[in-house]
């Protein structure tokens, strides 16, 4: 379960950087064969102020209650559309969908909102219209990047889950876009992305969790990726991948750094 804490710092910069790096990714899309999916990972739950100081973080005091439910709110819908849209549920999709722009009006009319909703308000147009049109692959990449575009308009709480850890889960999902959509180029730039992460959030997990054998696992899956042949290879690997997080979070309690997106 994933919850998101705001970081106002990022908000200006937030709409310019992930448009750049999201034009490159749309590219070379098209149909696929429906897989099973993950819906109901993430949920958004409240927080107070002194579990959140505990935990490292705090939030905004200049940003309202409701931008800060809005964020999580569009980072749990995005994450359950990317899954409808695996499955092919497109009425799922859709009806997820409205919950988000309800959320990101909500977003924009907030302090917070003022620049950075303009990132979150075109991708999710263009969400729309994929979903409308069936334009399977496409449309997951959209949902993606909604789920980095909320991570980016704040930060994840430690005591459930790092900010880079977040960030594994994004580069997993794209790894797996990649092998269903045969582009070999997306899996080697999220799997050099991953390398990255990890080396700032290893030594966070093995400090929290001396004795776990996670860290060993995690890192024969990524070497997997690496010497990986076929795309059928990367999709039961995206899938490994995944659930190797899922098991670092387990593992870490959430532990790590707040490290800055590669």
């Amino acid at each position: 379960m994933k919850q998101i804490n705001l970081n106002s710092s990022k908000m200006v910069a937030l709409g310019i950087t992930l448009a750049m790096s999201t034009t490159l990714a749309l590219s070379g899309c098209t149909k696929m064969s429906t897989s099973e999916g993950q819906v109901g990972k993430s949920e958004v739950r409240g927080e107070s102020s002194a579990q959140e100081e505990s935990n490292g973080t705090s939030r905004n005091p200049n940003v309202s209650e409701s931008a800060h439910h809005a964020v999580n709110s569009i980072y749990t819908s995005s994450e359950t559309i990317y899954e409808n849209l695996k499955a092919q549920e497109w009425d799922k999709a859709s009806e997820q969908l409205t919950t988000l722009n309800t959320d990101r009006k909500t977003l924009k009319s907030s302090s917070l909102g003022k620049g950075s909703d303009q990132y979150v308000e075109k991708i999710s147009h263009d969400l729309g219209q994929k979903i409308a049109k069936k334009d399977q692959f496409a449309a997951m990449e959209d949902a993606n990047q909604l789920t980095r575009a909320a991570m980016d308009l704040g930060e994840p709480v430690p005591a459930k889950l790092t900010k880079e850890l977040t960030l594994l889960d994004f580069y997993g999902r794209e790894i797996e876009i990649g092998a269903l959509s045969k582009d070999k180029n997306k899996i080697s730039a999220a799997t050099r992305d991953i390398k990255q992460v990890w080396k700032s959030l290893k030594p966070a997990i093995e400090a929290k969790s001396p004795n776990t054998e996670e860290p060993a696992k995690f890192e024969h899956v990524v070497k997997q990726l690496e010497e990986a042949k076929d795309f059928g290879t990367y999709k039961d690997l995206s899938t490994s991948f995944l659930t190797q997080v899922d098991s670092l979070e387990s593992a870490s309690g959430g532990a790590g750094s707040q490290a800055q997106n590669p």
